[in-house]
C-alpha cells in the first residue's frame, strides 16, 4: 500500500476516472465526461498539494486495484471519505479493510476528531464492515424521482 502524492499524475488520473465511473453507476442522471474527469483530477491534485486530501492505494504494477480518498474538513475537524474502491477481481481479500485502517490511523495521527462516509444502501458488505469498526448511521439520504410530463400529457 502506498500514500499517493500530488506528482503521481497517472494514479491521480486513475482515481479520478474510477470516481467518475462510479458516480455513473450510482446516479441514473449522471454521465461522466472527459471534462468531469479532468475537474476531478484537478481537485484531487490540489487537495494533495495543500494537504486537505489523503489517498492510500493498493497498487499492482502501474495499476491501482483499490484506493481510499479522504478529505479533511478543517471547519469541523472531520475527515470525509470521498471514496473507497476495490476492483471487483480483488474484493474479499482484505484490501478495503487495510485501506480503511490506514486512513483511520492517519486521521488519528493528525488529530481529526470524526470520520464520515456515505455507503450505497444496497452495499451490505460495506455497511457491515463499518458497523464492526464502530461507525453508526446518523441520517438516511432519500430521493424521489419525479416524472416530468410534457404539456401534451396534461390535457
Amino acid at each position: 500500500m502506498e500514500s499517493i502524492r500530488e506528482d503521481q499524475h497517472n494514479f491521480i488520473k486513475q482515481i479520478a476516472l474510477q470516481h467518475e465511473q462510479q458516480l455513473d453507476k450510482q446516479y441514473h442522471d449522471y454521465q461522466h465526461s472527459d471534462f468531469s474527469v479532468g475537474l476531478r483530477e484537478e481537485s484531487l491534485a490540489r487537495g494533495l498539494r495543500y494537504k486537505t486530501d489523503i489517498v492510500f492505494a493498493e497498487v499492482q504494477g502501474n495499476q491501482i486495484i483499490g484506493f481510499i480518498w479522504g478529505r479533511i474538513l478543517k471547519e469541523t475537524n472531520t475527515m470525509k471519505i470521498e471514496m473507497l474502491y476495490v476492483d471487483e477481481d480483488y474484493r474479499g481479500k482484505g484490501i478495503a479493510t487495510s485501506l480503511k485502517n490506514a486512513l483511520e490511523k492517519k486521521a488519528f495521527s493528525i488529530n481529526v476528531k470524526r470520520i464520515e462516509t456515505t455507503v450505497q444502501n444496497n452495499n451490505e458488505m460495506m455497511k457491515q464492515m463499518n458497523r464492526e469498526r464502530g461507525y453508526k448511521i446518523e441520517k438516511v439520504h432519500m430521493v424521489k424521482d419525479l416524472t416530468i410530463n410534457s404539456e401534451d400529457d396534461r390535457k
